[in-house]
């Protein structure tokens, strides 16, 4: 009997950390760091075969795709009004029915 391939809700979340001065600061508590969602953000998400899904975030930086799972890059990068990318990631997406990963990426404003 034939069955359909297992697939996975990937509910991915993209935010942009934004840190004041020049000198290195990491973006922990306390810090005069601010982190907030990115809306309409481009995401990718590229398996290591296939075909590669890009979408945009909605208004809390959420973006969500059904894949098989496997191992995949995930990046994002800016949408209307901002100039960032975040460091692209590789990902184990494993055979679950949901899985929910954050998307980061660090700005520092001299």
């Amino acid at each position: 009997m034939w069955s359909a391939p297992p697939t996975v809700e990937l509910k991915l979340t993209v935010r942009l950390t934004v840190c004041p001065g020049t000198e290195p600061v990491l973006p922990l508590a306390g810090s005069p760091c601010t982190t907030s969602p990115v809306k309409d953000a481009i995401v990718v998400v590229a398996p290591m075969s296939g075909t590669v899904v890009t979408g945009r975030s909605d208004a809390a930086g959420n973006y969500g795709v059904v894949v098989p799972p496997g191992t995949y890059i995930i990046a994002a990068t800016a949408g209307s009004g901002m100039r960032f990318a975040s460091d692209p990631r590789w990902v184990v997406i494993p055979n679950r029915p949901t899985v929910h990963l954050d998307v980061n990426a660090f700005v520092q404003l001299a």
